[in-house]
């Protein structure tokens, strides 16, 4: 074999080195499209494979029923988002529900909507429907499937004993309107137009309550500012909804010195909201036009036009009776936002 020269030698050297530079570009090329590739199945898998946290409901699934337990499982969630990860997953588990109300529909659909770190982050929420017909029915009828996406197929027909859940951000006259409407209808015009001018004043300022944050202060940290509204038609009454998504009234009230050193040791949720029912100038703004939404309804119930209330805020319920008499109550976990829960008669109502 003849010697190669000292020329041919390194010219053949550069030659393997430039060949292996191309072996390492294309391989790194390779290897990048393989990671690639194998990055997106993982973000696939990490989807499905991810942390699932079940929330089972409780049989009776009512707020206004059964509030401890109910109330219970709404603070739980609220802790499973809390410590939820990006593509992990929270199923809510409502197979075991037997009687079910609107108020805790309401209460899913807007933690759905406005929980601001499930709109944050990649959660994805997800869940089953209860085996009870009469469960599974109040869903369809109640609007919950316009809130949230369904593979199975939903009944879309409408029924006329029933105004569904309803969002708004703003005051919305046109909807008040409805709603004083679905109460002169269903009480085929026993319910006079006095009454339903006052239940008119009532929901315009519960939804101005709930757009400026009730006391023009901040919004609730965990959820959007939204109100829902929802209204049935039952035996003898007409039920309403309401509930505002923003800081509760035991968070948004204005306290003494003495009262703040108290919710230190104890809670008086109850004894604040019952406050402000009876208008002790509690509004942080210091406006006289500001915080009569509640008094007004305590005076709706007290001169009959409204026969029964239950407001539920922070770790406090009242229940205000016909004379007026409030009763308290103290919640063992915090019901995030404000609920009201009120019925109107419809065979007649006393009027001042």
């Amino acid at each position: 074999m003849k010697r190669l020269s000292h020329k041919q030698q390194q010219w053949l050297l550069n030659k393997s080195r430039r060949e292996l530079l191309r072996r390492k570009k294309r391989n790194k090329h390779k290897a990048r499209n393989s990671l690639t590739n194998k990055s997106t199945v993982l973000q696939k898998d990490s989807v499905s494979c991810g942390n699932t946290y079940i929330a089972t409901a409780p049989n009776n699934f009512s707020i206004r029923n059964n509030s401890d337990e109910t109330v219970k499982y709404f603070s739980l969630v609220h802790s499973l988002i809390a410590k939820a990860n990006p593509k992990d997953q929270i199923f809510f588990d409502f197979s075991h529900v037997e009687n079910l109300t609107a108020d805790a529909i309401m209460y899913i659909i807007a933690l759905m909507n406005n929980d601001k770190k499930l709109n944050a982050f990649d959660i994805r929420c997800s869940g089953n429907i209860p085996a009870s017909d009469a469960a599974k029915r109040l869903m369809e009828e109640c609007g919950f499937y316009q809130y949230v996406r369904s593979r199975r197929f939903i009944n879309r027909s409408t029924t006329n004993d029933r105004i569904k859940i309803h969002r708004g951000q703003q005051p919305e006259n046109d909807f008040a309107k409805e709603l004083c409407e679905f109460v002169w209808d269903k009480s085929q015009g026993v319910i006079d137009r006095l009454s339903t001018k006052r239940l008119f004043a009532v929901i315009i300022e519960m939804m101005y309550n709930a757009c400026q944050h009730a006391y023009d202060i901040h919004s609730n940290p965990s959820m959007f500012g939204n109100w829902y509204s929802y209204a049935e038609d039952l035996d003898g009454i007409v039920r309403f909804v309401f509930f505002d998504t923003g800081l509760g009234i035991p968070s948004t009230i204005k306290k003494t010195l003495l009262e703040k050193a108290k919710d230190i040791i104890w809670d008086n949720d109850s004894g604040y909201i019952a406050s402000a029912l009876r208008g002790e100038h509690r509004t942080q703004t210091g406006n006289n036009y500001r915080g009569k939404g509640l008094p007004e309804i305590l005076e709706s119930v007290t001169d009959g036009s409204m026969r029964s209330l239950q407001i539920f805020s922070g770790k406090g319920v009242c229940y205000v009776e016909a004379d007026g008499n409030i009763i308290e109550q103290n919640l063992e976990y915090t019901f995030k936002g404000t609920m009201y829960v009120w019925e109107i008669s419809k065979g007649g109502v006393t009027t001042c």
